[in-house]
């Protein structure tokens, strides 16, 4: 089977991201204060799915937009990049997810709003033909998505792995919050993934560890593979012996943080699909998630091609830590 033969579904919430950036000062209340730079752009999961699609593997989007103008133009985009809509939902009296985000002084304030969602566990079941979770798979390699609060979670990631898809997730600090005192779930969760995306300091937070390395040894323990960002600093993973692998990020002019870690788990989910070795994969991830900040939004400055993205591979010296 080819990597354009691996389907990877990506299922989460979507967002209409309009950013400015050259802003001379943050806004005050009942003031008005012009960018240099503005875009609207597709946010959310669909960033990975689009990576993914530029990556040359096959993607799938689960989500749900609403009957609104933004809800057309993400449908327009996606479709634009090669996305399949396979198991999108349109609630039409809904408004699409949006937010607004401004980047001042190296760091980012946002104004969203929360329209058409649903879990990401009703997202993938009426993708079935049957009704029954399992048969959302058909076809499907790899499933991505993000550790929210969906009781219906697990029964995802066990279906997933019935059916023989490998999976990951992706964490946040809402994640974050909800999961933090609840080790009993939160490890039964990670006993059923293969990858966890987090950063540094939701790692720590999570695990309760003082240290990244230390964290990544408590999520091993559970059986899924932890893939930690570090931002400017790189990322870290663990190899195909279980040793701490450590890479570098990319040295790029930096715009805008705003989707680099969904871009960072494209690369690496790419990696994966394409049967390289987790050196290699996080290496690919540190290329696009570092590329992606060169310019505003996620997917603007993201690799258009896999060759583009692997002729970066050499400026990236690997870590080894027994």
């Amino acid at each position: 089977m080819t990597s354009r033969e691996k389907v990877v579904l990506v299922a989460g919430p979507v967002f209409v991201d309009s950013i400015f950036s050259g802003l001379p000062a943050m806004p005050e209340l009942g003031k008005e204060v012009y960018g240099d730079h503005y875009l609207v752009t597709i946010g959310g999961c669909a960033i990975t799915a689009i990576g993914l699609a530029r990556l040359g593997i096959s993607a799938e989007i689960a989500t749900a937009i609403g009957g609104d103008l933004f809800g057309t133009f993400l449908e327009d985009r996606l479709a634009k990049e090669g996305v399949s809509d396979r198991g999108l939902v349109k609630i039409e009296s809904e408004h699409t997810n949006a937010t607004t985000a401004m980047v001042y002084a190296g760091d980012r304030a946002f104004v969203s709003y929360s329209g058409a969602e649903l879990p990401e566990s009703e997202l993938i079941r009426r993708m079935s033909r049957t009704g029954e979770l399992r048969d959302s798979f058909a076809g499907v390699s790899h499933l991505h998505l993000g550790l929210r609060l969906d009781p219906g979670l697990n029964s995802v990631l066990l279906a997933a792995r019935e059916k023989k898809v490998t999976t990951s997730l992706v964490c946040g600090w809402d994640g974050v919050e909800y999961y933090g005192d609840k080790p009993e779930l939160m490890g039964s969760i990670l006993s059923n993934t293969d990858f966890f995306f987090c950063n540094q300091l939701e790692a720590e937070t999570i695990s309760k560890q003082a240290s990244i390395d230390d964290a990544v040894a408590f999520f091993a323990r559970y059986g899924c593979h932890p893939v930690i960002t570090r931002g400017g600093e790189g990322a870290v993973t663990l190899d195909e012996n279980g040793d701490l692998i450590k890479v570098p990020a990319l040295q790029v002019d930096f715009l805008d943080a705003t989707g680099a870690g969904d871009s960072f788990a494209a690369g690496f989910i790419a990696g994966h699909i394409l049967g390289y070795e987790l050196s290699k994969n996080l290496q690919l991830a540190a290329v696009c998630g570092s590329l992606s900040t060169t310019a505003l939004g996620g997917t603007e400055g993201f690799p258009k091609t896999l060759s583009e993205a692997l002729q970066h591979l050499g400026e990236l010296r690997m870590e080894e830590q027994d």
